[in-house]
């Protein structure tokens, strides 16, 4: 994503955030919807049985705030199966 134009903003961990997603990294980034307006986005990265797979959990900014606890429960309980 850091590619894309969009900074990293805090990254997601097992100790801190509790999450438990084997072979994950996650994080939060954000990127400018339009000029009065950003997207904030949970990223996952993990691999599963050997496929790569990306998960995103967006909200605006307007109202992140709102739903961030219930985005932040999403990624801890997230599981993958084969």
């Amino acid at each position: 994503m850091h590619r894309r134009g969009w900074p990293y903003k805090e990254f997601l961990t097992a100790k801190n955030d509790g999450i438990v997603l084997p072979n994950s990294m996650a994080y939060l980034t954000e990127y400018p919807l339009r000029e009065d307006l950003l997207m904030k986005v949970f990223v996952v990265h993990a691999i599963n049985d050997g496929k790569f797979v990306e998960i995103n959990l967006s909200a605006t900014d307007d109202i992140f705030l709102q739903v961030e606890p219930e985005l932040r429960s999403v990624l801890k309980n997230i599981r993958l199966t084969k």
